[in-house]
């Protein structure tokens, strides 16, 4: 068997789904890199090298988690907030945590990177 097509790639368009609904959500998708790409591997490094804060609250901490996980967007597509397009990945997954949960999701899932069928 020629392992070769089993590698997953780098980074893959994520649909986005609706928080209530499920159902995909028409034009809007995000690009993000997935947990065997070199961009997850450097943000990962970067985590173990920072000291850790023992004294930081809930919200720090998962704060600073979703500016890790808003690295792993490469691009967002179709998505609108006061009519104007969002481009800050931080913001995105702050000030929308049904977002943050499908990312953090998807971005662990080997099989969204590899090839289809």
């Amino acid at each position: 068997m020629d392992l070769k097509g089993l590698s997953p790639a780098q980074s893959a368009k994520m649909e986005l789904k609706h928080p209530a609904t499920f159902e995909l959500i028409p034009d809007a998708y995000l690009m993000v890199f997935g947990s065997d790409s070199k961009q997850y591997r450097a943000v990962m490094t970067e985590a173990a090298r920072e000291p850790a804060d023992k004294t930081a609250d809930i919200e720090t901490v998962y704060a600073k988690a979703t500016e890790r996980l808003a690295k792993l967007i490469a691009e967002i597509h179709g998505l609108k907030e006061d009519g104007k397009d969002i481009s800050d990945p931080v913001k995105l997954l702050t000030n929308y945590p049904w977002i943050r949960d499908q990312v953090d999701v998807f971005v662990m899932r080997r099989v969204n990177f590899l090839q289809k069928a």
